[in-house]
């Protein structure tokens, strides 16, 4: 679509006629790079819009140069310049026939005036490029528009085909450049996004490999961390303060599950959950988890050390884990990213956290990772039966792992054990006589009391189930 003047003129400059395509192959290399100087000078900034008319106007002479941008399928100017500047560009209009042609064709047009009159002026008469800008899709966003007018009949306005093909280089820089830009700010929010979920360095490998977020099958450990009477103390605090409070706490914690390179998949209120063993796959996902679990509650103190004296009550947490296979992916939508598990994993996970509100546990776990914890010598545990939970098809072997403040627990546990083994061979009697004196002799280790009332009930050999199922749990 251009259209070139069959009428030289030979006092125009040589960038404004049919003859610029006659300069030497210094000259012509001089202005390329001179095209290059002014396309990195803009490669760092984000201004790429003013840039590309400041580029045009200075390397091709034109008299007004005009950027401009599609949104929502109408033409806007996003940036205007002019060789003068003192020329007022505020009622410039570009033409609709020439952007409609170029919406149409997406390719550079450079129109020419078709007569001349010879006799009077040239006033208004103007040779028009407009080069398109395309996305890496090739979809047109924007064109760079610019015109050279003429003012009398010795001052013919010619916009030569090489000036053209340089008006299109600068188009092309500038798609380059919003296309790195917009490529940018889309990493960034990525950065952002995963950052919420993920330790900084898996962030960034995230970034170079997007692919691990694909939905996969994979081995996990899930955990669940509640905090322990947090109605009564935002009813105290106040919402302001409570927010404060519970963002403070959200903070500690998830700062220690990504010191064991855990994902953090969810805040839910005042719970947060997390996991291991995706999307970076890991064998010691259950060992990291319960490291981190014991990690948590050391951190009490800290979180009392500024909160205590506000809350007027110890913060204290309840911590549910369970491992075993889940598909895992983005289980967010498009407007919101959550990377995350689904399958019966999690559900167990989340119901052994509420179960250990009724144990007044710090952590309970269950068999699936009790058996991937076997080369785990630090960790002291102790069997406390079977649960049938809510929803879940069949018991769950449930264990609880120690906190290591608590310097009796080995011998609790040891105790327990026993009380356990004694019941699954039959040897009831004992079993109650072991549980009493475990009673008497930790009478603050709510499990052995449970136990012990348990232990009233069995009229025959066994093992210990405890029915979560029953709306009433104190009846159990």
């Amino acid at each position: 679509m251009t259209q070139d003047s069959a009428i030289p003129n030979p006092n125009a400059s040589l960038r404004s006629t049919t003859e610029v395509e006659k300069l030497s192959t210094d000259q012509v290399l001089n202005w390329l790079d001179e095209t290059m100087q002014v396309l990195r000078s803009a490669a760092g900034r984000s201004d790429y819009w003013d840039q590309a008319v400041e580029a045009t106007l200075q390397i091709i002479g034109l008299d007004i140069v005009m950027a401009l941008q599609i949104r929502e399928g109408q033409w806007l100017p996003v940036a205007v310049g002019a060789k003068n500047k003192l020329v007022d560009t505020t009622e410039f209009e570009p033409s609709q026939t020439i952007l409609s042609e170029l919406t149409q064709n997406r390719q550079m047009i450079r129109r020419l005036p078709k007569e001349y009159d010879l006799r009077g002026s040239l006033l208004g008469v103007e040779a028009v490029i407009a080069a398109p800008i395309l996305d890496h899709d090739q979809q047109l966003i924007g064109a760079l528009y610019g015109v050279r007018k003429g003012t009398n009949w010795a001052d013919r306005p010619e916009i030569s085909a090489l000036e053209g093909a340089m008006v299109e280089v600068i188009a092309g820089g500038t798609a380059t450049g919003i296309s790195r830009e917009k490529e940018q700010r889309k990493a960034l929010e990525m950065r952002v996004q995963f950052e919420q979920f993920f330790t900084p360095a898996l962030a960034q490998e995230l970034e170079r490999n997007p692919s691990l977020l694909e939905a996969t099958d994979a081995q996990i450990t899930v955990l669940f961390c509640d905090i322990v009477g947090f109605s009564a103390v935002s009813s105290l605090l106040g919402a302001r303060v409570s927010m404060e409070w519970i963002r403070s706490i959200l903070d500690v914690l998830t700062e220690t599950v990504f010191q064991h390179d855990g994902v953090v998949v969810d805040y839910i209120g005042d719970e947060m959950m997390s996991m291991w063993g995706a999307p970076i796959r890991r064998t010691d996902h259950a060992s990291r988890c319960c490291l981190s679990a014991i990690e948590l509650l050391q951190q009490r103190p800290l979180i009392d050390d500024r909160w205590l004296k506000k809350t007027g009550v110890p913060i204290d947490f309840r911590i549910g884990i369970y491992s075993g296979p889940a598909c895992v992916g983005n289980i967010g939508s498009q407007r919101k990213f959550k990377y995350g598990p689904l399958g019966s994993t999690v559900n167990i996970a989340s119901r052994l956290q509420g179960l250990a509100k009724h144990f007044q546990s710090g952590i309970l776990v269950g068999q699936s990772t009790v058996d991937l914890l076997k080369d785990n010598s630090t960790l002291s545990i102790r069997p406390l039966g079977f649960a049938r939970l809510v929803n879940i098809a069949e018991p769950i072997a449930i264990w609880e792992i120690g906190d290591p403040s608590n310097r009796v627990f080995p011998l609790i546990a040891f105790g327990f054990s026993q009380i356990i083994s004694d019941v699954r061979s039959g040897r009831l009697a004992r079993a109650i006589k072991l549980a009493n004196q475990l009673c008497e002799q930790f009478p603050q280790d709510l499990p052995s009391q449970l136990l012990r009332t348990k232990l009233g009930k069995i009229v025959a050999a066994g093992d210990i189930v405890w029915d979560f199922q029953s709306k009433s749990p104190e009846e159990i």
